[in-house]
């Protein structure tokens, strides 16, 4: 079996990368992935540590309560936030 490399070009790695600065001290969405009936989410903590997340899991004392395109709702007690994607 033969490996094949891939590289990236400097260009396409430029155009599809984004450097967003995270709030200091809080979650940071980096991405949403997945097919549209089961989407994952990484975000980013304080820190630099990532994780991938789902509807339902929890983050802190926040529940993820939907995952779409546009980014995360997230729950704390009685108030509800959307989290965008960086620029969008």
């Amino acid at each position: 079996m033969t490996k094949t490399r891939t590289s990236t070009s400097a260009q396409v790695a430029a155009t599809a990368t984004q450097h967003v600065e995270a709030p200091e001290g809080r979650i940071a969405l980096l991405g949403i992935f997945g097919s549209e009936d089961n989407l994952s989410a990484l975000v980013q903590f304080p820190g630099g540590r990532t994780r991938k997340v789902t509807t339902g899991q929890r983050l802190g004392r926040s529940e993820i309560i939907a995952i779409d395109k546009r980014g995360l709702l997230i729950r704390s007690g009685n108030t509800t936030v959307q989290m965008t994607m960086p620029g969008s």
